[in-house]
């Protein structure tokens, strides 16, 4: 039964049968196929070689030429010998017909009568594999004009480059001929003047032979040194070298050889010969200078030149290699070339004028490798680093941060991402300029360089933004590493010119373990989020990403919901934040500029005594959060109290004691002006409020105080003592636990003071010993 179901091929098949009624069957069975048809052996080679074919269905038996004939022809042609062959057939199904079909070249035997069914499936199967080939080899001719192009675009760079080198050569040249042109031409104005006087124009001569001379021997180096490298002369430039010798190292045992090559070598002007005679002393000499080109005698006493050009392998030693050999051997030329020689001579071609332009072609080709070399690296490099600080770039990060993350999953290992970000790095570049704000990027660089391990990853994320990937680190681990780093800043001063600058790093982590990531990305997100509360909480500060504290401000079902309601609330609330930090960053930059630096150090030490405290208490994070910005707050209004009171180092006048007292009031005018600082106004009203009712301004007392406040005035206590005074020096470790306790109960909250001693002995904030503590604790245990 014939199927009139159609191939969908679009190649040709071409059907080879004497007798018309087979072709006109295979014709009908095989429809929708591209059909042609041939009566005759000659015919079918005819038609092979004008049509593309991808399957040929060939007829054993038939007059003039049979079908082992054909196929045997066409597989001795390099033009057809891969078309599939399948032979169909009456005759005997004996195997030595079978195995002299194959012999010849078929791939498959089908006897008459045909299964047109299996005959459409076969010959299905051999046009999808010439499809798939033609696919293939479409692709790589892509491929190759990809690659065409890519090699233009590089021939173009080294082009560039080379007109580079070209332009500056012709600087230095310019350059070091101006000076004698301008004595000659100075000279010969002068003998013009005295033109009268020929005792005078005598004097000048010797400088004109001078000037000359200089002039022959600059042009006759600019002859001799067109293949002459650069050498590094600054940053931006570089300029000829035109001053060196090319030096030539001959590894050379027969002295009549040597003293040819010496000999020819003398009239090449700038060459300067040296010789070695055993493969020993050659590769010493080799360890301990460097030459630009060797030439080397193939048969030595101790070896041969091949063994000198494999220990140059080994050490990386790319200088060019001329072999000589007394015998014209291709074998020999052959192996030398693919160990890596430039070139091969025999010693009888070693004339004037061939060894010269041979050291001159290699010397070109040698420099235009190294121009490859350079512009591919330098391609490599810009695809994946980061051109001001050399880190690997955003881009490349994408590529590794998946990679890392799917073989954390995979191994079931830890890691960790941290996201850094400089703090008010745009005042150093409205401040200094751009170009310090760079020095400043580059400087932060090498700390996070020396800081890392080599299985580390850093990134510039993109502008003050750095990245830091830990594999196998937990968060612990990560923490460790955090506060390495902010310790290196916060200590670090950059000088800049004249300027001395301290700057410090807010960095956020998040770890797979703790944040449950799905994505690579993801850990990078998470990183983010907490980065912001580093920022929020004072900056220079680290601070981890804990999937509870996000989820308490929304649940995680409103905060990736559809997009609604919630979803609006959210982006309200995210906005009203942003405002809030921006106005409170404002008020940070006017300590800066009015408070000085030690103001503002202090602010982030109190902020960060406020964190431990509230995470030793376990507060929520939106109320951590209104403490923090509280003491943020009152850290910028106390420029209020001007300069004078808070360096004073005398005792506080009756004035000076009713100005410290309306602060809180000063500081609640202020904050009214934001009406979003609501939450913080009472903790900046009550932080001067004592815990026995004896504070101010409205003599609270124990839990009447809001627990912020409470919390404000210890952490802000404790910083104080620790730090200088115009009236004294910062107070011992020992005696701030000692003013601590005995002020519990009446300046401050028992209870805090309890959680704040364990934080110093748990933290080490204080050089105290546990026995103090511990004696610490039970004084406060006893107060009612």
């Amino acid at each position: 039964m014939i199927i009139d179901t159609p191939i969908n091929q679009t190649a040709n098949v071409l059907i080879v049968d004497d007798r018309p009624e087979n072709l006109y069957t295979l014709e009908v069975i095989l429809k929708g196929t591209k059909i042609i048809k041939a009566g005759s052996g000659k015919e079918a080679l005819l038609k092979v070689l004008n049509h593309e074919i991808a399957l040929i269905l060939l007829d054993v038996q038939m007059p003039e030429m049979d079908g082992y004939e054909v196929a045997t022809l066409l597989r001795s042609n390099a033009d057809t010998c891969h078309i599939p062959i399948i032979f169909i057939t009456a005759i005997s199904k004996e195997k030595q017909n079978i195995f002299q079909g194959y012999d010849s070249g078929a791939v498959d035997y089908l006897f008459k009568p045909l299964e047109p069914e299996i005959l459409k499936r076969k010959v299905s199967i051999f046009l999808d594999l010439y499809n798939q080939n033609q696919i293939i080899k479409n692709q790589n001719k892509k491929l190759n004009d990809a690659n065409l192009k890519i090699l233009k675009q590089q021939g173009a760079l080294i082009e560039d480059e080379r007109l580079k080198v070209v332009l500056q050569m012709a600087g230095a040249a310019a350059h070091e001929l101006s000076q004698p042109l301008m004595v000659l031409l100075g000279n010969i104005e002068l003998i013009e003047m005295d033109t009268d006087d020929p005792k005078k124009v005598l004097k000048y001569i010797p400088k004109i032979k001078e000037a000359g001379q200089r002039l022959s021997e600059t042009v006759n180096k600019i002859h001799i040194f067109d293949h002459e490298e650069a050498i590094a002369h600054n940053r931006k430039a570089q300029v000829l070298n035109l001053g060196r010798k090319i030096k030539i190292l001959s590894v050379e045992d027969d002295d009549r050889d040597f003293n040819k090559i010496a000999l020819i070598l003398e009239k090449g002007d700038g060459m300067t010969l040296f010789r070695e005679k055993i493969v020993e002393s050659a590769l010493q000499r080799l360890d301990k200078e460097k030459f630009d080109v060797i030439l080397l005698d193939f048969a030595l006493p101790d070896g041969t030149g091949l063994d000198v050009l494999k220990s140059m392998n080994l050490k990386k030693n790319k200088t060019p290699v001329i072999f000589l050999t007394g015998q014209g051997d291709e074998i020999i030329a052959s192996r030398t070339i693919r160990k890596g020689a430039y070139d091969y001579l025999t010693k009888s071609e070693t004339g004037l004028g061939f060894l010269l332009s041979t050291i001159k072609n290699v010397l070109e080709k040698y420099r235009l490798k190294q121009d490859i070399d350079t512009a591919l690296k330098r391609m490599a490099a810009m695809s994946t680093k980061d051109e001001l600080t050399g880190l690997y770039n955003r881009r490349y990060m994408n590529d590794v941060l998946e990679q890392e993350f799917n073989r954390t999953i995979r191994y079931e290992n830890s890691m960790s991402c941290l996201l850094l970000d400089l703090d008010f790095f745009k005042s150093i570049n409205d401040n200094y300029g751009h170009d310090c704000g760079d020095y400043v990027l580059q400087k932060f660089a090498h700390i996070l360089l020396h800081h890392k391990r080599s299985s580390d990853y850093i990134f510039r994320y993109g502008g003050e933004e750095f990245l830091v990937l830990l594999p196998q680190t937990n968060a612990k681990g990560a923490q460790s590493f955090a506060e390495n780093i902010r310790k290196a800043c916060e200590n670090n001063e950059f000088h800049y010119k004249t300027h001395p600058i301290k700057i410090t790093v807010s960095i956020g982590i998040s770890s797979v373990q703790n944040c449950k990531a799905s994505k690579g990305n993801d850990l990078v997100q998470f990183a983010d989020k907490a980065l912001y509360r580093a920022k929020a909480d004072g900056r220079n500060c680290i601070r981890e990403f804990e999937r509870h504290v996000a989820e308490e401000i929304l649940p995680e079902k409103e905060i990736y919901g559809e997009k609604g309601i919630i979803y609006l609330k959210e982006q309200m609330a995210f906005i009203l934040e942003k405002t809030r930090q921006a106005s409170v960053r404002s008020l940070e930059l006017l300590i800066k500029d009015l408070g000085g630096a030690q103001l503002e150090q202090e602010t982030r030490q109190i902020i960060e005594y406020i964190n431990l405290l509230c995470k030793k208490l376990s507060l929520p994070y939106p109320i951590i959060k209104s403490i923090t910005l509280a003491a943020s707050l009152n850290g910028c209004f106390k420029i209020l109290l001007g300069k004078e009171l808070l360096q004073k180092s005398g005792g506080l006048t009756l004035k000076d004691k009713n100005m410290l007292e309306s602060l809180p009031h000063m500081q609640i005018e202020l904050a009214n002006l934001f009406d979003f600082f609501t939450n913080e106004k009472s903790v900046l009203l009550h932080n001067h409020e004592w815990y026995d009712g004896n504070g101010y301004p409205n003599g609270f007392e124990a839990d009447e105080i809001p627990i912020g406040a409470r919390i404000l005035s210890l952490a802000s206590a404790a910083v104080a003592m620790r730090s200088d005074r115009p009236y004294r020096n910062k107070l011992k470790d020992k005696i701030i636990v000692s003013e601590i306790v005995n002020n519990a109960g009446t300046q401050f909250d028992p209870m805090l003071v309890t959680c704040f001693l364990d934080i110093i002995a748990e933290n080490k904030l204080l050089k105290v010993s546990k026995n103090m503590i511990d004696k610490a604790k039970t004084e406060i245990g006893q107060i009612n």
